[in-house]
């Protein structure tokens, strides 16, 4: 017969302690924002209700499924977790170390992609022009017709009369 009569025989650990409930930082974060929204120290790791060991693991059963043992499998993960680690990086805050993972919550996630979205890459722009030049209507290139220039108005030279043309010397050389 078992000590603790409260206990249901479906239960697999027993009555005890229930889980910290984690308070998930709004947007995007790193551990250290996670460690500060649950008033845990980041130089020591604890904190008045949980760890930062306890971050952690909630993390990994947030993100993971678990194995048959009961321990986090990180061959496989949840696809309906709460918690997302995004590609992005940030640099360490004490300056030593690797960067932090950055982790947003799946309901951020579609927001944060199209705010993403919003700056278009230097490929992106060069695809559009091109696709934009295929897709323009054709134009019929026939060479331009050659333009008439106005002929010179030629102004007839004023009759040469009598008393000029005596008036000029012969030339002799």
């Amino acid at each position: 017969m078992s000590k603790n009569k409260n206990a249901k025989k479906t239960d697999k650990k027993g009555p005890g302690r229930p889980s910290y409930q984690i308070k998930w930082p709004t947007g995007k974060f790193t551990f250290t924002d996670l460690m500060i929204a649950n008033e845990v120290n980041p130089e020591t790791g604890k904190g008045k209700f949980c760890t930062k060991l306890t971050l952690r693991k909630g993390i990994d059963k947030d993100m993971f499924h678990l194995d048959k043992n009961g321990n986090i499998d990180k061959d496989k993960p949840r696809r309906d977790s709460l918690i997302v680690k995004t590609d992005e990086t940030r640099p360490p805050e004490s300056g030593l170390g690797r960067n932090s993972f950055v982790f947003v919550r799946r309901s951020k996630l579609q927001s944060t992609k199209s705010t993403k979205s919003k700056g278009t890459s230097k490929a992106t722009v060069d695809y559009e022009a091109q696709k934009a030049a295929l897709l323009a209507p054709v134009v019929d290139i026939t060479p331009p017709e050659p333009v008439s220039t106005p002929d010179p108005v030629v102004t007839a030279p004023e009759p040469v009369t009598a008393e000029v043309a005596v008036t000029q010397e012969p030339v002799t050389s």
